[in-house]
């Protein structure tokens, strides 16, 4: 980019009242350029230089200024003050870092049913910077799984759907049944009932099998989840959190039960360069916690969750970066970041492939993967500073 007018002040104590020449130059040999400027008293003073900078440029300019009073000679170093002064380009494309860091609960999973809940236990979610409200459901006796103590002799063999449990203290539980060689080889839960305990002696209904009368019954123990926590639902949350909280399951006459509640991705944001292209990254790509930088003018508009800090530009401090993809030959992975000139960019990388990997120089922070093929995983080795 070509230099552009700026202005430089220059703050000095004069020691006369009157006229002082300010001269200046960004060599370190070499004419000056002077402006005047007029000092009312002795003591604090000010003088503004006309300038030109390259903005779009990372490259700190010193100015070698001296202050003279008029009436010396400007041939001179009589009386002369000389003060330095660095000018640090700030590039007009500002990096900003993008955290996923205020989320609301996608799930809450039960990892320890419990037992002894005769009633609707208080679920409490507690965890920082958030709030959310939950409810459990008590099992009330549905079978989740038989074993089988006694596989019966003298069925008809054959495979026989929808057949009742009978005996046990519940109601409408049904399971498809194989029989081979006369006895029960296989049972698979069809329709899990209501209000049996793990405790029944459950047997099945031999007229729905072939209609025979067996020798000898089949025994079934089942596992069900009478007054355990079946599971917890109805999540609302209030005030997205900062981490992910804890569960804590109270009352309902029941013991022991523990659940684990997990954060939803943060959801899919566009990265619009200052270029003026744009690309989305999906959500399911960054968690909580995890950051990205973009790329814009001014502080990027983004989802809530996500919190925003400028870093830098995108024209200063970039890297040469070699981006690739591992795993199963024919595994994909999809890249995206910013270039050094803050357009963003994306594509496909395939392991062994074509590309199988690229080579740019991007801005830190910025790069993210999306993995298209389950056990494929990205890859970056950096270099060194773009030339």
């Amino acid at each position: 980019m070509a230099p552009v007018p700026a202005s430089l002040t220059v703050n000095f104590t004069a020691q006369t009242i009157g006229t002082h020449r300010v001269c200046y130059r960004t060599a370190t040999s070499g004419p000056y350029t002077c402006v005047t400027t007029e000092c009312g008293s002795i003591g604090p003073c000010s003088a503004i230089l006309p300038i030109y900078v390259d903005d779009q440029t990372c490259t700190a300019v010193t100015y070698y200024v001296y202050i003279q009073a008029a009436c010396e000679d400007p041939t001179s170093n009589q009386g002369r003050l000389a003060i330095n002064y660095t000018f640090t380009p700030s590039p007009a494309c500002k990096a900003y870092t993008l955290v996923c860091d205020s989320l609301p609960i996608s799930a809450i999973n039960v990892l320890v049913a419990g037992s002894g809940y005769v009633s609707t236990p208080l679920v409490s979610i507690v965890g920082p910077g958030g709030a959310a409200t939950a409810d459990a459901l008590v099992g009330q006796g549905a079978i989740l799984s038989t074993l089988t103590l006694n596989p019966g002799t003298g069925y008809n063999d054959g495979t026989y759907g929808a057949v009742p449990f009978t005996n046990g203290s519940g109601m409408n539980g049904a399971a498809s049944v194989v029989v081979s060689g006369g006895v029960v080889t296989s049972v698979v839960i069809t329709n899990a009932g209501v209000s049996y305990l793990d405790s029944d002696p459950l047997s099945l209904d031999a007229t729905l099998m072939g209609g025979s009368t067996p020798s000898v019954a089949v025994l079934l123990r089942p596992t069900t989840d009478f007054r355990t926590i079946k599971s917890i639902y109805n999540i609302v949350t209030t005030i997205p959190f900062t981490s992910t909280p804890s569960v804590v399951i109270t009352g309902g006459g029941g013991i022991n039960a523990t659940a684990q509640a997990v954060l939803a991705p943060c959801p899919a944001i566009t990265l619009v360069g200052c270029s003026g292209d744009s690309v989305s990254i999906p959500s399911a790509t960054l968690t909580q916690g995890e950051s990205v930088v973009v790329c814009d003018f001014s502080s990027p508009t983004v989802n809530p969750a996500y919190g925003v800090s400028q870093s830098g530009n995108c024209l200063c401090s970039c890297i040469t970066a070699t981006i690739g993809v591992s795993g199963t030959n024919g595994a994909q992975a999809r890249y995206y970041y910013n270039k050094c000139n803050g357009a963003p960019a994306t594509g496909i990388l395939t392991v062994n492939g074509s590309p199988s990997s690229v080579v740019d120089c991007i801005v830190p922070g910025s790069l993210v993967f999306e993995i298209i093929t389950l056990g494929a995983s990205g890859t970056v080795s950096y270099g060194a500073s773009c030339s």
